[in-house]
Order: C-alpha cells, then sequence, then structure tokens
C-alpha cells in the first residue's frame, strides 16, 4: 500500500534483524526511486532499521548501534527530543572514557534504553535537509529582491 510500516513485510517473518532491515531498505529505496536523496521516507525507515539491529539479544554491538541511531536520528530530525516521553537515550550516560564493558556491564545499560521513535513518527518529524532547502529557497529569493531593489 505504499505506507512505510507494511503490513505485509513484518519483522516476525525474518530469521533475523539484518535480513529484515536490508529487506526493509530495499523496499522503501525502490518505493522512493524517483525521489532525490536525502529523502523523509528513507530517513525514516534507515533510522528505524538502525534500532531495529539493536533488537538483537546477543547482539555484542547492540549497546553501541543503540548509541549511534540516538545520535544519528537527533541529528536528522529538528524537533525530535529522545529523551523526552519515555524515550531515554544512553547518551547522557556516556563521555570519552566510556568503553562498551563499562557501558553495558558496569552500568547496566542493556535493556534499560527507552523506546525508540517508530517509522510512522520519524516520517511526522521535520527534518533538517528539507528545512536547509527550504532556507536555501528563501535565501535566494531575498538576494533576488536585494539585488532588484539595489538597482
Amino acid at each position: 500500500d505504499g505506507t512505510l510500516d507494511s503490513a505485509w513485510l513484518s519483522d516476525q517473518r525474518f530469521s533475523s534483524a539484518a535480513v529484515y532491515a536490508e529487506i526493509r531498505m530495499r523496499e522503501v529505496l525502490e518505493q522512493t526511486s524517483r525521489e532525490s536523496s536525502p529523502c523523509r521516507p528513507r530517513a525514516a525507515v534507515a533510522c528505524s532499521m538502525l534500532y531495529k539491529l539493536c533488537e538483537d539479544p546477543e547482539g555484542r554491538y547492540s549497546p553501541l548501534i543503540r548509541l549511534l541511531a540516538d545520535e544519528l536520528t537527533t541529528a536528522t530530525y529538528v524537533n525530535l527530543d529522545l529523551s523526552s516521553g519515555g524515550r531515554d537515550g544512553a547518551s547522557d550516560f556516556v563521555d570519552n572514557n566510556t568503553s562498551m564493558t563499562d557501558l553495558t556491564i558496569s552500568t547496566g545499560l542493556i535493556g534499560e534504553f527507552g523506546l525508540p521513535p517508530t517509522t510512522s513518527e520519524l516520517e511526522a518529524e521535520a527534518v533538517y535537509f528539507e528545512m536547509c532547502e527550504r532556507l536555501k529557497s528563501e535565501n535566494a529569493k531575498l538576494e533576488h529582491l536585494l539585488h532588484v531593489a539595489a538597482k
């Protein structure tokens, strides 16, 4: 049906999160093949799939992937605050001297991250790249008006 949360592509049908993420990304790339990059649907699915990769209970790098997902998601979306609404990111607990062992064992952060945003929630958020394009367009119009006014 073209929605980003395709019902037919349920993650329950796949043996691993990696397979699901790859298929889901291929699906959204096909759906948005005529759009320029970056685009809102691809950004939403990419961020969601990073979060999906964090769900593997055997995932050695799940806490690291979650930190990366939180940072990239907040860097992509203008008003998204992962620390509100029960979506506590682990970033507050990490500094330059924190190792993955410290993060996962000493502090017990595995499983204590807040809920990640869904694909639908992400798609509804404003993205920086669209805001930048809008501001560039407005800037060009203003420059044109200034140029015309200066004549």
